[in-house]
Order: structure tokens, then sequence, then C-alpha cells
């Protein structure tokens, strides 16, 4: 019996019934092999290859490439110009290797594999571009590729002072990068991946705009031979030490927290289970017919256990058809058409924005406060479920970011196990059957199971969800510390300041913030004395994980206060640990009778200082608690400064100062009312105006 999942699919079969390309005109005129005769400027007895296979270098100079007076010209123009020309070296590049051997291959490049993350990795694209036909794989595969070479020599080159950028063409513009590569060939790169004028193959590729036909295997074969032809910047990735790559297994824990299932369906997938997938690729309307070889590929290579290569396939296809949705539902059909200049994106990260601009702004409208925004409707259509697991898996940034890792090759390919993929391709199958328009499925089946989870999936990754963990980590160190204030006993302490005044204040502070915490319902903590002590546990803390935000939306500031938040508890807790360590080494020195007169002083103002450390540390507990749940913007100020407060008190705990220290969190705490002589001028001006509020 045929059923339609969602009304969406309704408005995606339109598209699915013209096959609309979506690359607009000028683009696909960019890329398209055609030319005029009178473009051409490349010698007919031209030698495109050296004898050992490497790229002739000399053909491909700024001059050849463009022509004369190439130097009044804009960027755009040099690219418009040059493009005929690179278009006839690769069909001819192409025409000489495509006749090339697997061992031919190998003995010319053998060398330079090193640009490669592994070794084998070369061989495997060669063959799946040449034996094949899979070019667009291996034109994603090598541009990542590349893409995290190019980053590893400018780290090299930079000695690593410099914060590498994320965007290619500004690496490549880099003058580091420029003096061992050059202006002719850093040209041709930008031609060919760096620039929105340009072929642009990196954007077209990676972003999901290109189908199989639009993509000539020309390039691949140009491409992967200018590449590895680069000796100048193999033989800095080959006498030197690459930066560390991602170990994505360390998400692992995060990732089945709260005990989800590790695996949605068996790791080897039967000859049945293959048929039913791919039965739903070609009936679903997520996908356009001409995609569908591309999620058949991917299937392969996950069948295979070949995991970069599926993956690298399917997150430009999740992006294209999400990008689909996206225009359908907001009534912006020119944000399909946006791998260009001056076209407003339409990125990953944008498309789950929650909100969008009109259509007609220019493309960098998303950047303009003043531009009204409009909510996007995607998160209207797609269950919470689904869209939460796209922003736990892509977007948060203390999640894997999948997507980004993959196609920036900055991942750990041993480390990409079994879980984290299934999780895309589960994904991706729940949308497929979402939107899926044949029979209905059996309730086991693997898009049954798949849709059944993701529709009803929790975050791992959300900021919020990361600083409730981080509260219960701190807890623990809370814990200890409050364990050790209990074996407390030594010799009277001598005052320090007015600790009475300070538990006052910490009193009044306190019971604000619990009068807020009962308004808001927040169930977290519980107090057992008149005044927030020592006594102050978590009694429900294992609550959090079955906790539901009340809202998935963050705003940048809110993501902000998140990482000011984060960082503050960090800090608290290392505070913490330090001042138990220092109590059980004062401690053991007193008890084999070594201690010195200092060491006994420290010891005392240690222990009368102990409860109000454990009330300070409980009152920035329950305020971040609290301030998860707060509806209206934060003051990024005020956490930044609780931070850089915070920081400091935990640095000047290793020489034991600890009325220094207390005063400190006196300031955090916004308590004017203590004598702040012992602090310097810069201190008081800095810390001793800020309140905790």
């Amino acid at each position: 019996m045929s059923r339609l999942a969602s009304p969406m699919a309704e408005l995606l079969l339109p598209q699915i019934r013209t096959e609309a390309t979506s690359v607009s005109s000028p683009v696909m005129k960019m890329l398209s092999l055609t030319f005029q005769a009178e473009e051409s400027r490349l010698p007919t007895d031209a030698v495109c290859l050296r004898p050992d296979g490497h790229i002739n270098w000399e053909l491909l100079t700024m001059h050849q490439m463009i022509g004369d007076g190439y130097e009044a010209m804009t960027a755009g123009e040099q690219y418009k110009k040059a493009a005929p020309y690179i278009k006839e070296v690769a069909m001819r590049v192409h025409g000489e290797v495509m006749s090339w051997t697997r061992q031919d291959f190998k003995d010319r490049f053998q060398d330079n594999f090193v640009l490669f993350l592994k070794e084998e990795t070369p061989m495997q694209v060669w063959e799946a571009h040449r034996y094949r036909g899979e070019s667009h794989l291996a034109l994603l595969i090598t541009i990542a590729q590349f893409d995290r070479a190019i980053g590893d020599v400018l780290h090299i080159l930079a000695h690593g002072k410099i914060t590498i950028p994320k965007k290619m063409r500004l690496i490549l513009g880099h003058p580091h990068l420029q003096k061992i590569v050059g202006p002719d060939k850093t040209f041709l790169l930008k031609l060919m991946m760096g620039s929105l004028e340009s072929l642009n193959l990196r954007n077209l590729l990676w972003h999901g705009f290109l189908l199989p036909e639009e993509c000539p295997p020309e390039y691949a074969s140009l491409l992967i031979v200018v590449l590895l032809s680069l000796s100048s910047v193999t033989s800095i990735l080959r006498d030197h030490p690459r930066r560390a790559s991602v170990d994505i297994t360390q998400y692992t824990p995060l990732l089945l927290f709260g005990g989800v299932p590790p695996l949605l369906f068996d790791s080897d997938l039967s000859a049945s289970h293959i048929l039913e997938l791919e039965a739903l690729f070609h009936t679903t309307a997520f996908i356009l017919p001409g995609h569908v070889p591309f999620w058949k590929q991917a299937l392969y290579y996950y069948c295979r256990g070949q995991y970069t290569f599926a993956l690298s396939l399917l997150f430009p296809e999740l992006e294209h058809s999400i990008r689909r949705m996206f225009v359908c539902l907001n009534h912006c059909s020119d944000r399909l058409w946006t791998a260009e200049q001056n076209v407003l994106y339409s990125t990953l990260d944008i498309l789950l924005a929650h909100t969008t601009v009109e259509e007609g702004h220019p493309y960098d409208a998303l950047r303009d406060e003043t531009v009204p925004t409009l909510p996007n409707y995607l998160f209207a259509e797609v269950p919470e479920g689904i869209i939460t697991a796209l922003e736990d898996l892509f977007v948060w940034f203390e999640g894997p970011r999948m997507r980004d890792r993959v196609a920036h090759a900055s991942i750990d390919e041993d480390s990409l196990t079994l879980l984290f993929v299934q999780r895309i391709l589960g994904l991706c199958i729940a949308l497929c059957r979402r939107y899926d328009c044949g029979e209905e499925a059996p309730p086991l089946s693997i898009a049954s199971r798949c849709s059944q989870f993701f529709e009803n999936y929790r975050s791992c990754f959300h900021p919020k969800i990361f600083i409730q963990r981080q509260i219960l980590d701190m807890h623990r160190d809370y814990a200890a510390c409050y364990q050790l204030l209990h074996q407390v006993q030594g010799p009277a302490p001598n005052q320090l300041f007015d600790l009475d005044l300070a538990r006052r204040f910490v009193e009044v502070q306190s019971q604000r913030v619990l009068q807020q915490q009962e308004r808001e319902g927040l169930p977290f903590f519980h107090r057992d004395t008149p005044w927030l002590n020592a006594h102050l546990l978590l009694q429900e803390h294992h609550s959090w994980e079955h906790h539901r935000l009340p809202c998935l939306k963050c705003s940048s500031s809110e993501m902000s206060k998140m990482g000011y938040l984060g960082v503050t508890l960090t800090n608290v807790s290392l505070f913490l640990k330090k001042v138990s360590e220092a109590y059980q080494d004062i401690q053991a020195n007193i008890a084999t009778r070594k201690a010195s007169t200092a060491h006994k002083k420290n010891f005392a103002q240690l222990c009368h200082l102990m409860p109000y450390f454990l009330d300070c540390a409980a009152l920035v507990m329950q305020r971040v608690a609290l301030s998860l749940l707060q509806p209206h913007e934060p003051d990024i100020e005020q956490y930044q400064k609780a931070f850089e407060i915070v920081a400091h008190a935990t640095a000047i705990v290793e020489g034991h100062v600890w009325r220094k220290v207390a005063l400190y969190f006196c300031c955090a705490l916004g308590d004017t009312g203590q004598d702040l002589s012992q602090l310097s001028h810069r201190e008081k001006s800095r810390f001793a105006e800020f309140s905790f509020k």
C-alpha cells in the first residue's frame, strides 16, 4: 500500500519530476568543459605531463593561463580568462593518465603520497577514479586531504604560532605558503578550488550542488596530478611531523549518555537489508533521482568498512536534500543556487539556524544585524528529535562536528568507529523514511527502527547539556572537599577577615537563588540548613540525565554565555581540587611532626576558610544551574569577569595565600564590604567592582 509519511513530500515531488539542477547558469557555464575555439591558447603540440608523470608547470604560469595584461585584471576576470585554458589542459591530461595502470600511477607519485594522511588513500582514490568511474568521490577525498595538507604546512612554516584559517583560499593566500608555492601555482589552486568566482570545485562538491554528470572526470585527473606534483609542499610534510588528528572516540561516552543503544542495526548488512535501503533511496522524496547513485555508493563503502569514503559521499548529499527542504518551506527559491558570489549562502550551519532572511538579500545579509529575520520553518516541519540529532552531530561546538572534520580531513580515520558512522547513516535513513512515497515499511525494518530512534532522540552535545554534565563533575570535587571538612582538626584558626559578614552575604545571595529556583521549578538542588553551607549537596543529580530542556534554540550570545559558564565551572572544580590537595599535603606534614610554624599557620587558615570556599562553590553551582533556564539574553561581560576572577583565585591557591583567595571569592560574589587593602590597585580596579548577580 502506497503511503506518504509527510505532506512535505508533496512539496518535494515537483522538483523530482522536473529533475531541477542545483547550480545556476553562470556556474554551469564556468564548470562545463565546452568553450569557444578562439578561447584556446594551449599550443597543439604542448606537452602537459613530464616524462615522470608530473605536471609540466611551465605551461601553467599566470601569463600562459590568462594572457597579456593579467596584472591589471580583477581576480574574477583572471579566473574567467584562465578557465578555457585550464579546461583544455584537463582534457589532455585526462586522456593520457586514463591509460595508466595501478603500477604506473604508483611509480610516478609514490614519493609524494605523503600529501595524504594515510599511505593507502592515494591508491584507493586512483582506483575509484580510474576503474570505477567515481570521479566525484575522488575529488571529494583529494580536496579534503589537500585542505588538511596545506594547513599542516602553514602550521609548520609558522612554527605553530598562528591560528590556521578555516577557508582554503585564506590558507593559500597566506604569505608563508605563497613563499614556497609561488604565485603561479597559488593562482592555479585558487582557480580550481579556492574562490567563489573560479571553478569552485571544493564548494560545489562538498556542499552537494553537483549531479554526477555535472562533474567532469577530467577535473579529477588534473587535480590529482597537480596536487601530487607539488614537491615543495610534500617535501615539508615528509621532513616534519603533522598536526595531531582528532580522536573521535573521545565523544563515545557522551554519545551513549543516558543508556541509548550503541548500534541501530547489525554491523554487517544482509543482502535483504541492502535491497531495502536501495529501494528506499529510489522511492523517497528526500532524494532527487539523479543523486541516488551517490547514496548507493555511500552504502557500498559503508558495507566495505571504508567509512571516510562513505561519509564523504553522504555529507554533501544530506546537505543538498536539507537545502531543498529549506527552500520549499521558506519559499526562497533563489537559495537553491548559492554556489557563487553575491548570493546569499545556504551551507549546513545556515540551513539549521533558527532564523533566516527574506528572499533577495545580498550574500552577506546574515551578518547584518539590521536585516529583519524570519523564522526557519524547517524547525516546524522536521521532528524535534531529528533536528536535535542534526545539531548534535554537525553544529554544537562541544560535539563531534562530523561533517566539518571529515571535509577538512582533521579526523583520525582509525578512530572513526561503526558507532559514529551508523549514527550518520541512520539519521539519513530516518529522513528518507519520513518522506518516503513507497510502500509501508515493516515495524522491524531498518528504516522503521532508525525513524523511531531519531524522532525520539535527545541531545548529547547541546551546550546546556554539556554544562549540566560539568556541574555533576564539579559536584564530585565538591563532595571530596566536603569529606575533608569533616576531618578538620588542628589549632584554633586566627581570624582572617569578617567571616560572619561573608556568611551573611552568602546567605542573602543563596536565598535569592533558591527563591528563583522555586519559581522556575528547578529540581536539582537541595539545602537542609538555614544558610548555604558545606552540607549543600545535589540530592537527585541523576535527574539531570532525564531532564528535557525547555528550548533547543541557542543564540550566539547564549553560546558565548555557555562558554564562560563552562570555563568558570572548570576553574572552580580545579580550585576545589587544589584546596583538597593542599589540605592533605599540609595535614600529612603536621601528622609527621615535620611541619614548620608557617605550615601550621597555613593549615589553620585553610581550616577556617574551607566552609566558606565550599559555600562559594555551591553558590556558583546554583547560579550556573539557574542560568541554564534564563529566558532573557545574558550579560556576557558579567560571565567573562566571573571566569577571570575564578581563574585568578585558582592560580594563587598554589601559594596558599588563603586570605587573598577568600577576598577574590568575595569579589566574584559581589561583596564590597570586605577590606581589600591586600589587593593591588590594578587588581581592585579589575575585580572589586564586579558583581556576580
